[in-house]
C-alpha cells in the first residue's frame, strides 16, 4: 500500500460522523521523503485524533507517525526515529555517466540538475545543502507536532531510539 493509498483511506473517513478517530499501524524504517509528507500532511487534514501503533516508524515513517494525537510502541523493541536525509548514488555510476554522457542544457535554464552536475565533477557540497534544507523542513515539522523532551536536538540528529529511550524524548507518548 502506497502513502497516497493511506492518506486516501483516511481522508475518505474524514466527513464521516460516526468516525471519531483513527489508528494507523506503523512498521518502516522509512522511505521515500514524499511519501512522509504525504501521509503527515493528510493526517493533519483529518483533523481527527489519530493515534500511530508503531513498531518501527524510521525516518518518512516518523515524519508521517509524528502528525497523530499519541503515538504508542507495539512493544518495548519498537524503534522510531531516524530524523534525517540521505541520497545514495552508485560511485560507478557516476563514473561511468561522466566518461560516456554529455547532457547539454538550455541557456534558459542552466540551474537546472545542479546539485547532480556538481556530483559529477566531484563537488558533493549543493546536495548537502540540499539535504539539509530538507532535513531542516523535517525537524521543524517534529518540533512543532511533538513535546521534545530529554536531549531535545540530540533527538534530531538521525538516531533511531527503542520504546523506553523514545518516550523519554518525546518521541513517543506510551
Amino acid at each position: 500500500v502506497g502513502a497516497k493509498s493511506i492518506a486516501s483511506a483516511l481522508l475518505a473517513y474524514k466527513n464521516v460522523d460516526n468516525v471519531i478517530g483513527a489508528k494507523i499501524n506503523f512498521d518502516s524504517g522509512g522511505g521515500e521523503g514524499m511519501a512522509g509528507h504525504i501521509i503527515h500532511e493528510a493526517i493533519k487534514e483529518f483533523k481527527k485524533p489519530v493515534v500511530a501503533f508503531v513498531y518501527n516508524a524510521g525516518s518518512a515513517a516518523y515524519l508521517a507517525a509524528s502528525a497523530s494525537k499519541e503515538i504508542v510502541a507495539a512493544n518495548d523493541n519498537s524503534r522510531v526515529g531516524s530524523i534525517g536525509a540521505l541520497i545514495s548514488i552508485s560511485k560507478k555510476f557516476i563514473e561511468q555517466y561522466g566518461a560516456e554522457m554529455i547532457d547539454i542544457y538550455s541557456n534558459l535554464s542552466p540551474d537546472k540538475n545542479n546539485e547532480f552536475n556538481q556530483l559529477l565533477k566531484g563537488n558533493d557540497a549543493p546536495i548537502k545543502a540540499m539535504l539539509d534544507k530538507s532535513v531542516e523542513i523535517f525537524q521543524n515539522k517534529v518540533r512543532s507536532n511533538r513535546m521534545l523532551k530529554k536531549d531535545p536536538e540530540g533527538s534530531l540528529k538521525g538516531g533511531m531510539f527503542f520504546a523506553d529511550e523514545a518516550k523519554k524524548r518525546g518521541l513517543i507518548d506510551f
